[in-house]
């Protein structure tokens, strides 16, 4: 059995860490759309990277997963949540009209305890629409109508190629539907209008999978580590500070496609980074139990 690698439970544990500061500061500030650039990109980057498609052989066994590993402790927590809710009196308001408010954001996939749980329908259609791009075949028909040595090209890079057009595709249906839809994006039922740039970032992860696997297995210095962490950092909050709007994929806003690239790619080297740093030692042991177990 090949031995879990901690590389990416700290990694894990540093996004849930940012999950956390993200939402103590104030919308709008500079630190918190610094943080709302990358740390739900950097969530559906590492869900990507532990997708295996060809593992599945149907939407059965994909839904099963997804019941099994993400919306039964989801369900718990959601329990949790609501008991405590219900002590504290806020679950229920004596306005009927709140009430039903209240259950029509949750059936649009916005629960009122636990908005967060947009993130887990999400990966779940993400995976699902890179599980149904993974079956289509390195056609035979394309290759004919093709030169030799593209259709040789073509063959030898099909699922990179196949991948690759998945995410460039996905990537501009988002801001298309940002620019000209996000109005409506509360209205559309289980976060529809989100999955598209979610599943850029779980394409990504899956087309990234060799890179970041040697990532794990190279050793870098603390201090070269941390220094290379902290300007990446500040790259993002310069593209946080010139994007014009403050990114939310929840929400389907994102800043302008300059920034918003510049400042997601530098936000997750930066948490990579971070990872490489503490990956080791007694921070190592801590940032890994916050990654297993949040």
């Amino acid at each position: 059995m090949k031995e879990r690698q901690s590389f990416f439970d700290v990694l894990k544990g540093i996004g849930i860490v940012y999950v956390f500061l993200g939402h103590e500061l104030f919308y709008g500030s500079l630190g918190f759309s610094t943080i709302f650039l990358f740390h739900m990109p950097l969530f559906f980057l590492i869900s990507g990277y532990f997708f295996n498609a060809d593992s599945i052989d149907g939407v059965r066994t994909l839904f099963s997963r997804f019941l099994r590993n993400l919306l039964a402790p989801s369900f718990v927590f959601l329990t949790i949540a609501a008991a405590n809710a219900a002590v504290w009196g806020n679950l229920v308001s004596a306005d009927h009209a709140v009430n039903v408010d209240r259950l029509k954001s949750f059936l649009r996939g916005q629960p009122y305890l636990l908005e967060s749980l947009w993130f887990v329908v999400c990966v779940f259609w993400s995976q699902l629409i890179v599980w149904l791009v993974s079956r289509i075949p390195n056609s035979i028909r394309l290759k004919r109508r093709l030169p030799m040595h593209w259709a040789d090209w073509l063959s030898a890079r099909w699922p990179q190629v196949r991948d690759g057009s998945l995410v460039v595709l996905m990537f501009a249906l988002a801001h298309v539907l940002s620019k000209e839809f996000s109005d409506f994006s509360q209205d559309v039922p289980l976060k529809l209008m989100s999955v598209p740039m979610c599943v850029v970032f779980v394409g990504l992860g899956v087309l990234l999978r060799p890179w970041l696997q040697k990532l794990a297995e190279v050793r870098f210095g603390v201090t070269v580590s941390l220094a290379v962490s902290a300007a990446l950092l500040a790259v993002v909050a310069i593209a946080a500070q010139f994007g014009h709007r403050t990114t939310n994929l929840c929400n389907v806003t994102y800043s302008t496609t300059v920034m918003f690239i510049l400042g997601t790619s530098a936000g997750i080297c930066s948490s990579l980074a971070l990872a490489k740093a503490l990956d080791r030692g007694l921070a190592r042991k801590v940032m890994a139990y916050v990654g297993r177990n949040s």
